[in-house]
């Protein structure tokens, strides 16, 4: 009963955001335990009339960077007594343990400050934290970063339901000015961060120096000649050879590049328009030589773009499981093995070259996966670890424990191969779920996909199908997964497909 009571109306009563649903979940707590009238007196004479030291209502109006407990020296007592380990003792014996308690609290504190200077984590060092790395305690940086996450679940309705408490209680940015921060690709100065949170070192009494009040511009002017000042004091050879590489960024035509002579060599493959025969129909559906006696065979080996005539859309053994909004873009299609690995056998005759490479296919987005935890949390909601389970298998038939996740799985694939994923998903006749996923980072040198890989969902039959479309065919939208979890470095990309999903939009209309 006592856990039910806590975890219940006194839960509401201390996370009650506002005064005027304090006041109600007071009223509905009376009302609920009328029964125990002592239990009733007891909290409003002794915990009620101080609830503006407990209840989120007022303690979200104070400045308390995280330090929410009641009693502050609850801690400090439990380790002086690990240090005493007994009740009684003389007076130089407690005195050396507590000075080797507190010394012990100093060095530990100093190690974490001296991390938080020198080791700048990679989920850090991007936009908008960028010049908050080295500056500010980790401890700082994974609050932001736990902000950040809450963004990405308010989703559009971020400016809505913020609250914008970190800003009060810890003097740090709020979800809503991440997003903006994010959106307008501009970072945050060190000067909106509080100075509790920038005081990395222990002096003996000295008054901490607040930073001059500047700009962005000023600041990342800032951050540069820091790069300047660390690379002068650097050796020679490292001088000598970022020197050279900002030389070739800023003057381009002095680098020695000439442009290839094209080749105007035009011979190749000679062009037939006959009437292929029924055998060869036969052998280009099935593959090189691979393929089993039955429907769903093995693929070309290749795996690429479709050689030779047009496939007849009459002999896709599924036609009647496709709309009419996607039938006439439809130049091949590659009707993989049904053995519950047919959406990763898909991958594997796009990318490898051969459908049997399943497993090779999973390890590669397992990998993927795996080493970008930090990314992927927010993606896979069973857990990256559980998605790489269900992901990795040795091969032969699976069970649907290790089937392909129709929208998860395409962040990885489109991030690992740099292309475009568009899913159709069909269902009894009508598009859905239909999305396109494109990378969710990318170099510096790299401004678009470059590659595109269709894959047909019949969701009744659970399987997986490639196909070939015609260049330049409409696509359905993207997924908005991929605007919440993308990098700067891909913004912009969407414009980039925004003619060919215009166009599916309105054949949807048409339908």
């Amino acid at each position: 009963m006592g856990e039910r009571f806590k975890n219940g109306k006194w839960k509401r009563i201390m996370e009650a955001p506002t005064s005027v649903e304090y006041d109600l979940a007071v009223l509905n707590m009376q009302d609920s335990w009328r029964a125990f009238p002592k239990v009733i007196e007891y909290l409003n004479g002794t915990w009620l009339p101080h609830a503006e030291k407990f209840v989120l209502a007022w303690t979200n109006n104070v400045l308390h960077f995280g330090n929410i407990n009641n009693c502050r020296v609850e801690s400090a007592h439990s380790m002086m007594k690990n240090w005493l380990s007994c009740a009684n003792g003389s007076f130089d014996t407690v005195w050396g343990k507590v000075n080797a308690a507190i010394n012990s609290q100093l060095t530990e504190i100093r190690n974490t400050l001296e991390a938080s200077m020198r080791t700048h984590g990679q989920m850090w060092t991007r936009l908008p934290f960028q010049h908050l790395s080295g500056h500010a305690s980790h401890y700082c940086l994974n609050l932001l970063v736990k902000e950040e996450t809450r963004m990405k679940a308010l989703s559009h309705e971020v400016h809505v339901r913020c609250g914008c408490v970190y800003r009060t209680t810890h003097g740090l940015p709020c979800a809503c000015q991440i997003f903006d921060a994010i959106h307008s690709d501009t970072y945050f100065a060190r000067q909106q961060i509080h100075s509790f949170w920038r005081t990395l070192k222990i002096n003996d009494g000295d008054h901490i120096i607040e930073l001059a009040d500047i700009n962005p511009c000023a600041q990342d002017t800032q951050f540069f000649q820091s790069l300047v000042d660390e690379v002068s004091s650097s050796d020679p050879a490292v001088i000598r050879h970022m020197s050279r590489m900002m030389h070739n960024y800023l003057h381009p035509d002095k680098a020695g590049y000439i442009q290839p002579e094209p080749n105007m060599s035009t011979r190749g493959r000679p062009n037939t328009r006959r009437n292929i025969s029924a055998w060869e129909h036969m052998g280009h559906g099935r593959g090189r030589g691979r393929g089993r006696g039955r429907g769903r065979g093995r693929g070309r080996v290749r795996g690429r773009a479709r050689d030779g005539p047009q496939r007849d859309i009459s002999e896709f053994r599924y036609l009647d499981r496709i709309p009419g909004i996607i039938v006439d873009f439809v130049e091949d299609w590659i009707d993989v093995m049904g053995d519950g690995n047919c959406g990763f056998r898909c991958l594997a005759d796009f990318f490898l070259g051969d459908q049997d490479k399943y497993v090779e296919a999973r390890k590669i987005i397992a990998n993927e996966v795996g080493a970008n935890r930090w990314k992927y949390q927010h993606i896979h909601h069973g857990g990256v670890d559980e998605a790489m389970r269900r992901i990795k298998w040795p091969g032969g038939h699976c069970t649907s424990d290790h089937y392909m996740e129709v929208m998860e799985d395409l962040f990885p694939i489109a991030q690992f191969w740099n292309c475009a994923v568009i899913l159709l998903g069909v269902q009894g006749g009508s598009l859905y779920p239909c999305m396109t996923v494109l990378p969710w980072d990318a170099e510096c040198n790299v401004t678009q996909p470059s590659r595109e890989i269709f894959i047909l969902h019949l969701i009744e039959y659970n399987h997986f199908i490639r196909l070939d479309l015609s260049p330049g065919c409409p696509i359905p939208p993207l997924a908005d997964l991929w605007f919440m979890v993308r990098e700067p470095s891909v913004i912009g990309w969407e414009q980039i497909f925004q003619h060919r999903i215009a166009e599916w939009q309105h054949l949807e209309t048409l339908v």
